[in-house]
């Protein structure tokens, strides 16, 4: 506990001297990158969660960036189990209700995670997209043309493929039987 007080604070006090030395290609003293490394993934864990809670991203996208910008990397496979576990909570969340803010979370997280390059393993992602594209999905591909929230389903419907797509799903079959929408052509 004593440990990780301490390396907070001294990450916190000197991130103005750490930037500086990165940004004048002067080596960072391993004091100070031990202090940082432990404190970044301190942080990351901490805001994605946060995330996951209350669904803003930017406290996230402000600590990519300093991850980023001091170029330093993701260490802790309990970082990538987290990310993984959240993508894996966030499919669950889609395949029971089909919502595209959950497709759009689950979304941002696999794009959160390429961007840190973690490690997760897609195995059981893929078996819950498997399970949405050929159970949930066929009854969205058949609504009848009336259907009043015909573009909201068809938004959803793309945005789904789109996840599919990025964890290496073959989609064409599913986007040749889309319908196109006279004001989405």
């Amino acid at each position: 506990m004593f440990m990780k007080a301490w390396y907070l604070d001294m990450y916190d006090r000197f991130k103005h001297v750490i930037y500086d030395m990165k940004d004048s290609g002067i080596d960072i003293p391993y004091e100070f990158v031990v202090s940082t490394e432990y404190s970044l993934n301190y942080l990351l864990e901490h805001t994605a969660l946060d995330y996951a809670r209350d669904g803003n991203p930017d406290p996230l996208f402000k600590l990519l960036d300093e991850i980023e910008r001091l170029g330093f990397t993701v260490k802790h496979k309990n970082i990538t189990l987290l990310f993984q576990n959240l993508v894996e909570n966030k499919l669950e969340c889609l395949a029971e209700k089909l919502d595209i803010a959950y497709c759009k979370q689950a979304m941002f997280l696999k794009e959160i995670s390429d961007r840190l390059c973690l490690p997760v393993k897609e195995t059981r992602i893929q078996h819950l997209i498997f399970n949405i594209l050929n159970t949930r999905l066929p009854a969205f591909l058949q609504l009848p043309e009336t259907s009043s929230s015909d573009g909201e389903v068809q938004h959803l419907v793309q945005q789904i493929l789109v996840l599919a797509y990025h964890f290496n799903f073959e989609i064409d079959h599913f986007r040749k039987k889309i319908k196109v929408l006279p004001n989405s052509a």
